[in-house]
């Protein structure tokens, strides 16, 4: 299992996707979308992403992750667009019969996740192993 924020966000979406071993993934707001973040830097993947014949897109990396659990956790970077990555997805989920695998928690205070965001996606995670409900404290 994986965690991550921000740039850790961005580790944990890459390994995630392309790690079969690692059974779920959590990503706070680390900018799914090319455009919503600094995807453009280079040390990331330099201007050529904004350039119109770049045709790859963060959705058919997540497509990669699934039937194994993702969870999106949005705040500033990550916002309500987000959304048509992980439906853009929902078709390959559903081949494995796991819909209910693949989700996002809009936080929409900022970049730093809330604890009540991340004490949502620990019971999120909890749900997809089929762990015992519990409190989380922080």
């Amino acid at each position: 299992m994986l965690i991550g924020h921000s740039l850790g966000g961005k580790i944990a979406f890459y390994t995630g996707c392309l790690d079969s071993r690692v059974k779920a993934t959590i990503a706070s707001d680390f900018g799914i979308g090319w455009d919503f973040t600094n995807w453009q830097d280079p040390w990331y993947f330099g201007h050529k992403i904004l350039t119109r014949d770049f045709a790859i897109a963060h959705h058919q990396l997540l497509a990669l992750h699934a039937p194994r659990a993702f969870l999106l956790i949005a705040g500033q970077y990550d916002k309500p667009e987000s959304w048509q990555y992980l439906n853009a997805t929902k078709p390959v989920y559903a081949l494995f019969g796991r819909l209910h695998a693949i989700g996002m928690l809009d936080h929409g205070s900022g970049h730093q996740p809330t604890e009540d965001s991340i004490r949502s996606a620990y019971q999120w995670l909890a749900e997809q192993f089929r762990l015992e409900q519990q409190d989380w404290d922080f």
